[in-house]
């Protein structure tokens, strides 16, 4: 399969492989590429649902069926989950924030973090990815997510991790 829009018009292409697989299957963890030869995927997202989860599919298809949002934000699955989520913590947490995104639970994170403690110091480790986000990007231990951006935020330390 020809890749030239992806590489021409992707601004993230520049960080994936020059040689793209094109997967055309998966079931669970396994991804099959356009000549059959298997894959195991194991992105965050897999492990927890897996491709093509039957159950996650039918639920889906349900909740699309369904009003899943009203205007005053009350929902019964949003209801039904946050009941799940506190006593499933042993009501150790009294609020939840959802985000959309990775990289937007990241920015919270961090700008909670900073108003509940009052510092502004962030810590972070070399090769990890926090998200796209400007926050999650200047915590992030990967220099090529912060080149040609602009100037990052300041006071977010990069180290090593400590040898155990």
């Amino acid at each position: 399969m020809d890749y030239n829009y992806v590489k021409k018009h992707d601004i993230f292409a520049s960080l994936h492989e020059d040689d793209p697989i094109n997967i055309v299957d998966g079931k669970g963890a396994l991804l099959i590429n356009e000549s059959g030869k298997e894959y195991i995927d194991l992105s965050q997202l897999t492990q927890y649902l897996g491709q093509r989860n039957e159950t996650f599919d039918r639920k889906i298809k349900i909740a699309f069926d369904e009003i899943t949002v009203s205007k005053s934000n009350f929902s019964h699955y949003k209801n039904k989950l946050i009941k799940l989520m506190i006593e499933t913590t042993n009501h150790n947490f009294d609020k939840i924030l959802f985000t959309t995104s990775g990289s937007e639970a990241v920015e919270w994170g961090l700008k909670l973090a900073k108003k509940r403690t009052g510092r502004c110091e962030t810590l972070s480790f070399w090769d990890s990815i926090h998200g796209r986000t400007q926050y999650s990007a200047s915590s992030s231990g990967m220099p090529n997510r912060k080149i040609g951006y602009g100037p990052m935020l300041t006071r977010c330390y990069i180290r090593c991790l400590p040898k155990l």
